[in-house]
């Protein structure tokens, strides 16, 4: 039998997607392994013709690959599982979104793998869709840690970074084609304004108990989570403009395409339009505040741990699963975008204290929620339960 020390290798996959954030946390989270004393490989799917496939094979024919990782799904392989069993090696998703977006993947999986997720909440979600030959982990997004420019020179007071290349409207118009599910999403869409429930799980729940179908086949977890696929990009974009006509009255600049906004944009804010990465992390790096668009029911998203490990507050719906970042002081949180506009307009107008608390939310996450921290989550689930080679 391969002892850990020989198998150590950790494969994480590349490949092109709409987002160029899966491929970064991928080298982060590399970076991270290696720290944990683990030797990460990239395999990038971009290169031309069968070489990735075939340096994959060898790897895992080589007996010291420990765990194909992939982001997202990435790279996730759907073919050779018998030889992947035969070499023990594991299979790990490290899921950024809802597991809804996950649901097909899951099913196509072999038993045995394992997959995490960002929220804690979205493994009780796995858990109840009786999915039990698979593990499931929450591992919240992290940061890198890097030098944060002094509070002073800080000139992008709010700063919001996304795409809005939809808009809320016309992804609802969308579900006309949906058949019995319309219903559902239309409940589902009037208990989010209200306040609705506290995951997207729930409120999927509460809008099957609301429209009689409860006991029916929409209460399935595959057509459940098929449902939810639909509804959330749908409650992002809304938040998202709800976000921008919220905190239109402060100093705000936007980074992105945000051309499913029409002509409803308002004319008090800064729009940049798209920008590289490069562009784009001076800036943050140059913002007071970095405001996270995610709806409440994520409790983790990239831009969050990136913005306050580059020295800057947040703001958010909802709060972190982390109770020493929701102490911190650097986050600025409330349940409505109105409501946070109100929070983040006071603490601006005050200034006082602000670098320390940007300061004392930075030394968190280099405490305890970097990619290397991270990475250790990751090692601890691998090698606790190290599958032998089979014979």
């Amino acid at each position: 039998m391969n002892t850990l020390a020989a198998r150590n290798l950790v494969v994480l996959p590349l490949a092109d997607v709409d987002h160029g954030n899966i491929n970064r946390m991928c080298q982060a989270l590399a970076q991270g392994l290696r720290q944990c004393g683990l030797e990460p490989v990239i395999i990038d799917y971009r290169e031309p013709g069968e070489a990735p496939v075939r340096r994959l094979e060898h790897l895992v024919s080589s007996g010291r690959v420990l765990s194909i990782v992939a982001l997202n799904a990435v790279g996730f392989p759907l073919t050779a599982h018998d030889l992947i069993a035969r070499q023990g090696v594991r299979l790990f998703v490290f899921g950024t979104d809802h597991p809804c977006h996950l649901y097909p993947l899951m099913e196509a999986a072999p038993a045995g793998t394992t997959l995490s997720f960002p929220s804690a909440s979205n493994v009780a979600c796995c858990r109840g869709w009786g999915l039990n030959s698979f593990d499931f982990l929450h591992v919240a997004h992290g940061a890198e840690p890097r030098t944060p420019t002094a509070w002073a020179d800080r000139g992008i007071p709010l700063l919001l970074v996304g795409n809005l290349r939809q808009s809320s409207a016309q992804l609802r118009a969308a579900w006309t084609t949906r058949g019995t599910e319309i219903p559902v999403l239309e409940a589902m869409a009037d208990m989010l304004d209200d306040g609705g429930a506290p995951t997207l799980e729930s409120l999927c729940q509460h809008a099957l108990a609301a429209t009689g179908n409860s006991d029916g086949p929409l209460a399935a977890p595959r057509a459940i989570a098929k449902m939810m696929r639909y509804f959330d990009p749908y409650a992002r974009a809304l938040v998202r403009e709800d976000m921008l006509h919220g905190l239109a009255r402060l100093p705000l600049t936007v980074v992105g395409d945000w051309s499913g906004l029409g002509t409803s944009v308002p004319d008090t804010i800064r729009f940049t339009g798209p920008l590289d990465s490069k562009t784009v992390q001076h800036m943050a790096e140059h913002a007071q505040c970095v405001v996270d668009t995610t709806p409440g029911y994520y409790s983790s998203h990239e831009r969050l741990f990136e913005g306050l490990a580059g020295g800057s507050l947040v703001a958010m719906i909802g709060q972190t699963d982390f109770d020493d970042l929701n102490s911190s002081g650097a986050l600025v949180q409330a349940n409505r975008p109105e409501h946070l506009a109100d929070r983040i307009a006071q603490l601006l107008d005050d200034g006082k204290d602000l670098g320390q608390r940007a300061n004392a939310g930075r030394a968190v996450v280099l405490r305890d929620h970097t990619w290397t921290s991270r990475a250790r989550c990751i090692k601890d689930a691998l090698c606790g339960g190290m599958a032998p080679p089979r014979s």
